[in-house]
Order: C-alpha cells, then structure tokens, then sequence
C-alpha cells in the first residue's frame, strides 16, 4: 500500500505489473497500483530522489537528437515543423486564451522548459519568459542557441531566485507526472503567482479513452519509472484544489500529441528520446502517428481525452 500522490488516500490494488521501461534505461519490472478514491495510478515501487536523475537517457528531447549530422538535422527539422512546433503553438495559445492575456509584458515561467523551444515561440510573439529545468544541457542549448533566458533548477529555484507573487503565469507541459510530490509542486507555483495568476500544463490522465485502450502498452505507464505519477481527471482536479488553487478549465491536448503517443505505444524505439541518432524507425514512427490520427481525433472529441491541458487560477483573497 502507498499513499497516492493525488489525493493522498490509499492505492492498494495493482492495476498493472510487469512494466518494462520502454528506453531500457532501467531494467526492472515496475507495477502502477490504483488509487480507491481517485483512481489516480501511482508507481510501485517509488523511486528516491537520488534515483530518478539515473533513470533519465542521455538524449531525451528532439533538438538535443538532431545536434549532430546533417541527417539528424534536417529530420528534427522536419520533427519541428510538422509536429512538435503545432502542439507548442496550441499549448500556449490555449493558455495564453485563457489567461485571458491582452499583453506582452506579463511575466511568464516555463517549468521543465527542456531546450527552450516554448521559450523561443513566446518570444517571437513578443514576450520575455523565464525558463527553468534540471538539464543542464538543455538549458545550455536555450540559452546559446535559442538566445532565451533559462535556469538549471527546479520550481524551489525559482522561489529562492525570485519570491512570492512575482509570475502572472507558470506553465508545466508535460512535468507533473514526472514529480514525486506533484501536490508540493502546485503549492510553490501558487505561491509563486500574484492574485488572480494562473497555473497551467499538460500531462497524460489514466482514464482517457486512448489511455483505456491502450492498457499497459500506453506509453505514459512503459515512461516508468521516469513516470511516477498519473493522475485521473478526478485526481488532477483535486490535487490542484488541495493547494487553493481553483480550477479553470481542463481540455483535451493536442490530437497530434495524442496520436504520436500512440505510435510510441505501438513502436516503443521511435521516439526521439532513444539514442541520439534518428532514422527509419522515427520515420516509421511518424507514419504510424498519420495513420493514427483520424481515429485518434474520433476517440479524443468524443470519448474522454487521455492527455489534457488544464489551468487553475490564484484567488484574489
């Protein structure tokens, strides 16, 4: 039994065992259990803190894959272009729509930018945002080759860099199912907006349709043991209001997102994020993600979408 890292009630019943780590950084057999009350999945075994830094690969984003070799370019290019830029541009434009935001001078935080490339699109929209992550090569390349301004940290940087009340929005794109403590995390990201801000991200959730589908093959449960948290809908929202924040809005992501996760499923050693050289299989990838798309597209308007975005707001009092 371990205390779900949503809720904070009991998960006792092992939903899934046997889970293999798709990038064969760990060799172990890892179970997620299910949460009684929110149904919420959690990892079993719970890594430590001085774990998780070696369960992470050397090259875990596209632009750290396509450095090197004219190859590898022009295919993480193509990647940007296609694929990944579209899902930055509707991630931000969602939040930006529902912050309501009619300036560019509001300060925005990016938690776990990775090499900055959210960084880069709000700055080409006329913004100067923060960013901050662990890596700290990919917070090298942001700052050299992007010309953004990031910090090698965490969210507890932030708050010992800048205080409370300082950030008008914090975004997380795909972070929280990677926190031991994603309750905590919310509670400095509320502290670290002003009255009235708002806290937003996207992440996988374990009762969407695709996620259901999919079943132990879906590629947010073969993350393990980098993914150590998926909440459902009920236990995002409760996680979110725990800590005073009060929800907004939750919407589905990008069908794109969705539709790539799929492929991954289905062809675990597509992803950017193996080894740092790309070829036929990330092109295969790719074609499995186009053929996905329209059913994908089908499941996520009308079913319960697997991987939401989502943005909770500091009151005023």
């Amino acid at each position: 039994m371990i205390t779900c890292l949503y809720c904070g009630n009991n998960a006792t019943t092992i939903y899934y065992s046997g889970i293999r780590d798709r990038l064969g950084v760990s060799r172990d057999d890892w179970s997620f259990v299910r949460c009684s009350e929110c149904g919420s999945l959690n990892l079993t075994p719970r890594p430590s803190p001085e774990q998780l830094p070696s369960f992470y690969p050397a090259t875990y984003s596209l632009a750290k894959a396509g450095q090197k070799g004219i190859t590898n370019k022009y295919l993480a290019r193509l990647g940007h272009i296609f694929v990944y830029d579209r899902v930055y541009y509707r991630q931000l434009r969602w939040v930006l729509r529902t912050v309501n935001c009619r300036t560019s001078t509001i300060r925005i935080l990016d938690v776990g930018c990775g090499v900055g490339h959210q960084l880069r699109i709000l700055k080409t929209w006329g913004f100067d945002p923060i960013g901050v992550d662990t890596d700290e090569e990919a917070v090298r390349y942001a700052n050299d080759a992007l010309k953004v301004t990031a910090y090698v940290g965490d969210i507890t940087t932030c708050a010992d860099i800048f205080g409370s009340n300082h950030f008008d929005v914090i975004t997380a794109f795909h972070v929280v199912e990677h926190l031991l403590d994603p309750v905590s995390f919310f509670k400095i990201c509320r502290e670290l907006v002003r009255p009235g801000g708002v806290v937003a991200g996207a992440l996988p959730v374990c009762d969407g349709t695709v996620a259901r589908t999919l079943g132990r093959y879906w590629v947010a449960l073969t993350e393990a043991p980098r993914h150590i948290g998926i909440p459902s809908h009920r236990g995002l929202i409760q996680a979110l209001e725990a800590t005073g924040l009060t929800v907004q809005e939750i919407a589905r992501e990008s069908v794109v997102n969705v539709a790539g996760s799929v492929a991954i499923s289905i062809s675990p050693r597509g992803s950017t994020s193996v080894g740092s050289k790309l070829g036929l299989r990330h092109i295969f990838s790719g074609i499995l993600m186009l053929t996905a798309l329209p059913l994908v597209a089908f499941t996520e308007i009308f079913g319960k979408p697997s991987i939401v975005l989502f943005a909770a707001t500091k009151s005023y009092v």
